[in-house]
């Protein structure tokens, strides 16, 4: 079985992991039904999608034509075999009880196809005793989605004792599919990655909570203050404490005594108080919307969370469930954390960590805080990069960009991946220059096409990221932005921009320094810098006057306006404005047309006279075309095509 044979997904459970979980996979282009034990809660869950779908196309994340085709593309039922009769994939998304979810599995291997995958979402549960419930414990995994599903990246893959290899490479490539970054869990062990590191934060929650060392309202403002979308108290709120309940009490019965539930969690579990599912709970939860949080900051210091988690993560690689990496890719993806524990350990005082860990296990009575030999001993970051040095990791491997190679059409799409607007940062101007060096000289690549994650092309420079913090940094960052944009100038294969969604600032001078520019139709661009006090640094002004003209030019920069495709393809902005729903099978058929039909050595020199030939006098540049015409004739494809057409056949070129 391989990703292609995946074409229907059953999706057990409707609730906010259920929904959203169908929600993805019908915009990965998938099949869905999805089941629950109640009409209502089926009906409910399917309102969710359709109105999450409308808020998608009414930001252009998606076309209105997209909307009714997802939709049409999910039935609902109440009636688990009918649900996964077709199923090729089924994931289950019940509350987070083991035996509920083990007679959900025994079912489902009744019911679905014997070649199908029967994944859970559970996010700590025993994938070992899931699995023992059927009799394909070879093709059940974990397959842990973060809250909500649409919106957060990360998918954690979990490997049971008895899951064979292919499963997991089907749902690696099923996660990578919809644009969702994996991190494979090689071990069973409650709370897989993720959760295993957050456990001892989040019981530390609770102790405080417990104690009244703060007001919530007040840490979740200090978290909020340094750049988390929610503090750690209303985050529990809206996953729902009974999920906090039910964890720390496996935690305590599989991982270690420490875990189970403080008095505050256990009367608030047993009172039904639960969060935002119950409208109470730490805090009262209006029927629209978020709680009031106020602006009031504790005094709280959001790094002792990422101390904590240190220790923890020091636990998981000794363990062997994963590597350095992964875990800081987890961490960061799951949790939105700045930094991931390992990078933490490198710049820490572990000397000073110790004293701190070993101050909360005498504190709160629990041992699970005590400093792990590896931190006490300072050894950790050398031993993570041990680790790392084991790993053989693939060259067309990068954190921010994605390369998709289809070599049979000889087409390589390039995708930006920092959803969910693609703002450019060091790291993904870095990586993209990286990602062009493979390709220059990769024979299975003759086109390229430049997409962002998430359906966006990009929103430009990322504010946030720390270039301007001096006069001289901005001068460093434009030259970086500059160069990175210009190799996609030079390098001698065309590349295609597809624009969707939003090109803004420096999402559209990359795109000027594409060869071609196609466009949604609902798709917004412009340098918007001025409107920021800013100026366009990547070539926008230089870029933009080859293009359009002084005059054009001129208006667009300055009033920092954001046009839509139509107007831009008008303008002579972009090549084409495309309808929606027919965007990525034009811009591919035109990418596979170029691939194909043309000679690529012919295509690199055509692609270098034209951008030379635009700066110099014509002079100059008839005299490099009969340079670069002469140096065509050496080619064995010049041959191949001259015969071909001679013979009346297709040619077969060969990059020679």
């Amino acid at each position: 079985m391989k990703i292609d044979d995946i074409k229907h997904v059953a999706v057990i459970g409707a609730g906010d992991m259920g929904h959203g979980i169908a929600e993805v996979a019908l915009m990965t282009g998938y099949t869905v039904s999805m089941y629950d034990i109640a009409d209502e809660f089926v009906e409910k869950g399917k309102g969710r999608i359709d109105w999450s779908l409308a808020k998608l196309a009414e930001k252009a994340r998606i076309s209105e034509a997209d909307h009714k085709k997802f939709m049409a593309n999910l039935t609902t039922t109440t009636n688990l075999e009918e649900a996964v009769k077709n199923a090729d994939l089924c994931i289950e998304a019940a509350p987070e009880i083991l035996d509920l979810k083990k007679e959900i599995f025994s079912n489902l291997d009744k019911y679905a196809p014997k070649h199908a995958i029967l994944a859970s979402n559970t996010s700590s549960m025993s994938i070992n005793e899931i699995g023992a419930t059927t009799k394909r414990p070879e093709k059940v995994a974990g397959l842990h989605y973060f809250n909500p599903p649409v919106m957060m990246q990360l998918i954690e893959i979990t490997k049971g004792e008895k899951t064979s290899d292919e499963t997991i490479k089907i749902l690696v490539d099923f996660t990578k599919k919809a644009l969702k970054d994996p991190v494979v869990c090689k071990k069973d062990s409650p709370g897989f990655i993720a959760n295993r590191i957050n456990a001892p934060t989040m019981l530390w929650m609770y102790l405080m909570y417990d104690n009244k060392e703060f007001n919530p309202a007040e840490v979740d403002r200090a978290c909020m203050n340094m750049g988390m979308r929610m503090g750690i108290y209303e985050l529990a709120d809206f996953t729902g404490l009974d999920i906090s309940y039910h964890l720390l009490n496996y935690f305590g019965d599989r991982l270690h005594k420490d875990y189970k539930p403080p008095a505050s969690l256990e009367k608030l579990f047993k009172d039904k108080n639960l969060g935002k599912k119950t409208g109470s709970g730490i805090y009262e939860w209006p029927e629209v919307g978020r709680p009031e949080i106020g602006e009031k900051a504790a005094d709280f210091d959001l790094m002792n969370l990422l101390r904590i988690q240190i220790n923890e993560a020091a636990k998981v690689l000794e363990e062997g469930l994963t590597t350095a990496k992964e875990i800081d890719t987890a961490m960061k993806k799951g949790f939105n954390n700045p930094f991931g524990p390992i990078e933490m350990a490198e710049t820490t005082d572990l000397k000073e960590l110790t004293e701190f860990l070993d101050g909360l296990a005498d504190k709160y009575g629990k041992e699970i805080y005590k400093a792990h030999d590896w931190i006490r001993d300072g050894s950790l970051p050398d031993r993570a990069k041990g680790v790392a040095k084991e790993e053989k990791k693939s060259p067309y491997e990068f954190e921010t960009v994605k390369i998709i190679k289809d070599p049979e059409n000889f087409v390589t799409t390039l995708l930006m991946n920092r959803p969910p607007l693609n703002l450019m940062d060091t790291q993904l101007l870095t990586d993209l220059g990286s990602a062009l060096e493979l390709l220059v000289d990769d024979n299975e690549t003759r086109v390229i096409v430049l997409r962002g994650a998430a359906k966006c092309f990009s929103g430009g420079f990322d504010m946030a990221s720390g270039l301007y913090d001096s006069a001289w940094d901005v001068k460093k960052g434009v030259v970086r932005g500059q160069r990175t944009f210009k190799r996609f100038r030079d390098i001698p294969k065309p590349v295609i921009a597809a624009i969707e969604r939003y090109a803004f600032g420096g999402g559209l001078e990359l795109a000027m320094s594409c060869d071609l520019r196609f466009a949604k139709k609902s798709a917004k661009m412009g340098l918007t810098e001025v409107t920021l006090g800013l100026i366009p640094g990547w070539g926008g002004t230089q870029l933009m006057v080859r293009h359009l003209g002084i005059g054009k030019t001129m208006e667009l920069i300055l009033t920092g306006e954001r046009i839509e495709a139509k107007r831009a393809f008008k303008m002579g902005l972009i090549n084409r404005a495309i309808d929606d729903e027919d965007f990525e099978e034009e811009v591919y058929e035109v990418a596979k047309k170029i691939a194909l039909r043309s000679a690529p050595i012919s295509v690199g020199i055509v692609k270098q006279l034209v951008n030379f030939g635009s700066q110099i006098p014509l002079d100059v540049g008839l005299e490099w075309e009969s340079y670069g015409s002469a140096l065509n004739f050496t080619t064995e494809d010049l041959q191949e095509g001259v015969m071909s057409f001679m013979q009346k056949k297709k040619p077969e070129f060969k990059y020679r």
